[in-house]
């Protein structure tokens, strides 16, 4: 028994980056064609509505905000950023999927139809949701959470814009709060 626990923690080693990667990846890809889809769904009513501009973006703006304060249980609107770093400083690297997903198309809604927003917060958190789920599901122990959690939002912000160097530095800047290094 103690062989196959062995086995699996070096085998764990290249299995869950591996793992993480495709489903970063393969989500990233499908946020980033939800995304041109609802854009270009907001262009073609520009086209034909010029006055439909400001309208679109400002109910972009309304619905997210209602769909995260009406349905979210941390009520976190904005950038993703303070989503993630909340989740990697306060709750130890333990995510709320359902949070994360209500974010996610909030953030689709509000940047697709012209809201004043970028995509680095949805990346963050998709990677990091994304981390977390693989966390749980191959049951690693609570102490690699929170590094695994911060590795996929850094993994998300190189998956959506093909940045990969970008997402290595996030990951090491993420630890620091206020200029203090926090572990």
């Amino acid at each position: 028994m103690l062989r196959k626990a062995e086995a699996w923690r070096r085998a764990e080693v290249v299995v869950v980056p591996v793992v993480l990667g495709m489903i970063i990846g393969f989500s990233g890809a499908l946020y980033l064609y939800a995304f041109k889809a609802l854009a270009g769904l907001r262009e073609t009513l520009i086209e034909e509505w010029s006055f439909s501009s400001p309208i679109l973006a400002i109910a972009g703006i309304l619905a997210s905000g209602w769909i995260v304060t009406r349905y979210s249980k941390l009520k976190f609107t904005g950038s993703g950023g303070h989503l993630v770093m909340y989740t990697y400083h306060v709750a130890e690297g333990e995510a709320e999927p359902a949070d994360y997903l209500l974010f996610l198309a909030a953030s689709l809604l509000t940047i697709s139809l012209g809201g004043s927003a970028g995509l680095e917060g949805p990346a963050m958190v998709l990677g990091g949701v994304s981390a977390w789920l693989v966390a749980r599901t191959f049951h690693l122990p609570r102490a690699r959470l929170k590094a695994l959690f911060l590795a996929g939002a850094g993994a998300g912000l190189a998956a959506i814009f093909k940045a990969p160097i970008t997402g290595v530095v996030f990951s090491l800047e993420m630890p620091y709060l206020f200029d203090i290094y926090k572990e």
